[in-house]
């Protein structure tokens, strides 16, 4: 109920723990094993934002597949499906290390950031029509900056609801309220709020209208900020 914004939400605040996913894009490999089809599973993930570029070198030393901002993910899960085929229910358990690599702050002042962090997924039809979802990760953050070095405790979290079907039979309503990045050392934590209903005009058209409110933005007493969205999808 919150994994694809051409669904549902449209922030990918909802749509993904960045805690768990550091790296917004790049390249590397996937596993999963799912002893006998069944409800359980276990994967794994790696891959770093500059795999495409050319390996370290005195030139290029962020680059290629083991270069800076690079991540490994695993994952354990138990998903169980009905005798209709649908999923009543989802537990998932995560752990990523992180290297997020070389950032220049103020040049020639740069950061170089390593994070072990642990999450969490929880989704849940608890009646006809409707259906919880929730997610939370915990890191530890450590930072060097100009030869310094500081521990932060960044803390993600979300939490909707989910209305399949309302008001027509594939369409999909949803509310979500959460916090990107939770640091007690910061005067004020944003808050996103968003609610979305995804509704079928056809088989291959949906339109989507979509709000959000974000408060107390990039974690300061800032103005609320509010966005409005008419998503429309086509599919072919």
């Amino acid at each position: 109920y919150a994994n694809n914004e051409a669904v549902d939400f449209s922030n990918s605040f909802f749509l993904n723990n960045r805690l768990i996913l550091p790296v917004a894009s790049g390249g590397g490999v996937f596993a999963k094993y799912t002893p006998n089809q069944g409800p359980f599973y276990i994967s794994a993930l790696y891959y770093a934002s500059k795999a495409s570029e050319s390996a370290p070198s005195p030139v290029n030393p962020t680059g290629g597949l083991f270069g800076e901002n690079n991540q490994l993910t695993f994952e354990i899960g138990y998903v169980p499906t009905d005798k209709d085929g649908n999923v009543p229910f989802a537990v998932k358990l995560q752990y990523t290390r992180s290297n997020l690599g070389e950032n220049v702050v103020v040049p020639p002042v740069s950061t170089t950031s390593t994070m072990d962090a642990f999450g969490a997924n929880l989704e849940w039809a608890f009646a006809k029509g409707a259906a919880l979802f929730g997610r939370f990760g915990i890191g530890s953050l450590t930072s060097t900056t100009a030869g310094v070095t500081t521990t932060t405790t960044p803390i993600y979290w979300t939490a909707g609801f989910a209305f399949p079907n309302l008001f027509k039979k594939g369409a999909l309503a949803g509310i979500g309220i959460g916090q990107p990045l939770a640091n007690l050392a910061v005067p004020a934590t944003q808050t996103n709020l968003e609610v979305f209903y995804n509704y079928p005009i056809s088989d291959n058209i949906r339109i989507t209208p979509d709000i959000q409110f974000i408060f107390n933005p990039n974690n300061t007493t800032a103005n609320t900020i509010f966005v409005g969205t008419l998503r429309t999808v086509f599919s072919f």
